[in-house]
């Protein structure tokens, strides 16, 4: 598709290096993310390529604040002012989070005997939505991901993991925040559930959101990326889609 980029990103990483230490194996140097460069605006689904092991993954999570990069920047649009993720307190990355940066993940942290309409209606009401409000959107989401309403009150421990993906999704998509990191979302679901999340995430998109995505499936991937970029090199990609 056709598409004009908006000038200020709303995310950007700058020179990414993360390394991990295996000291239970002689203290072998695990370079996972090597220098990182590129940014994503409003209306913008960038999705990371790359073989596995690159680091795509570690790249999210550097993106999110759950790796702290060796070097580099993470920055952030966020009230109205532009932080470093990177180098933010831990206080800072959680009020990003709530307000201004989600995660979907192909796991759900399950967390006991929360009531999954509960589960997926708690980051809009952290973002400022009414316990009303919040619950609408929540049972919008769960409606439209296919997730039966007799499901509903129930904590999703015993769910499948189908369902687990889709009730992470739900709650990736409810707080509304400005950037969504996503983690291979249609991981373990059909071929009818992977074009709903396909369908929401394009909605996301359409609505502002910039979206930072890996997708294995290669028509997911293309159904959803405005650009493509490849870990493995320092500098930004150049596909758009046609």
């Amino acid at each position: 598709m056709s598409h004009q980029r908006s000038a200020v990103p709303q995310m950007k990483a700058i020179n990414l290096t993360k390394t991990f230490t295996l000291h239970h194996q002689g203290g072998v140097v695990i370079e996972a993310v090597q220098r990182c460069s590129f940014d994503v605006a409003a209306g913008e689904a960038v999705v990371l390529t790359g073989p596995s092991g690159s680091g795509k993954s570690s790249v999210l999570r550097c993106l999110y604040g759950n790796y702290g990069p060796d070097t580099g920047q993470v920055l952030l649009q966020h009230r109205g002012t532009q932080i470093d993720l990177a180098a933010a307190t831990p206080a800072l990355v959680l009020d990003a989070r709530r307000y201004s940066i989600g995660w979907v993940s192909q796991f759900l942290r399950v967390i006991p005997r929360v009531p999954t309409i509960d589960l997926v209606a708690e980051p809009a009401a952290k973002a400022g939505l009414t316990a009303s409000q919040a619950g609408d959107k929540a049972r919008l989401l769960l409606r439209r991901l296919n997730i039966p309403e007799r499901l509903w009150s129930l904590a999703p421990a015993t769910f499948s993991g189908g369902e687990q993906q889709r009730v992470n999704v739900a709650r990736g998509l409810a707080g509304n925040q400005q950037v969504l990191l996503v983690d291979e979302p249609t991981a373990s679901l059909d071929e009818v559930n992977s074009a709903v999340v396909v369908e929401l995430l394009a909605d996301a998109v359409a609505h502002g959101a910039a979206i930072v995505g890996i997708f294995h499936d290669a028509s997911v991937r293309d159904a959803i990326a405005t650009r493509l970029i490849d870990v493995t090199r320092s500098q930004v990609g150049a596909k758009d889609d046609a």
